[in-house]
């Protein structure tokens, strides 16, 4: 349950970034905006690791979701780096 929420709140902030950057380039407040994306997105990241972690370690299940958590944000910086 924890990591679907950690999921879709990863997603929601991954689509809201290329939003504010369209902001930034056409509004002057833009700025913050995308500034505040970028927050967000970082934080949400390092919030779905840690609930990977917490997941994972009680149960002694699969540590894929920790995988998962670790190579989406470098995959997802990656493709955008081109």
């Amino acid at each position: 349950m924890f990591l679907r929420v950690a999921i879709i709140l990863q997603t929601l902030a991954l689509f809201a970034a290329p939003v504010t950057a369209g902001l930034l380039l056409s509004s002057p407040g833009g700025r913050t905006l995308h500034s505040v994306s970028a927050y967000g997105v970082f934080t949400v990241a390092v919030a779905h690791l840690i609930i990977a972690i917490l997941v994972w370690r009680p149960g002694g299940g699969s540590p894929r979701p920790i995988l998962y958590s670790c190579t989406r944000p470098v995959s997802w910086d990656s493709y955008w780096r081109r």
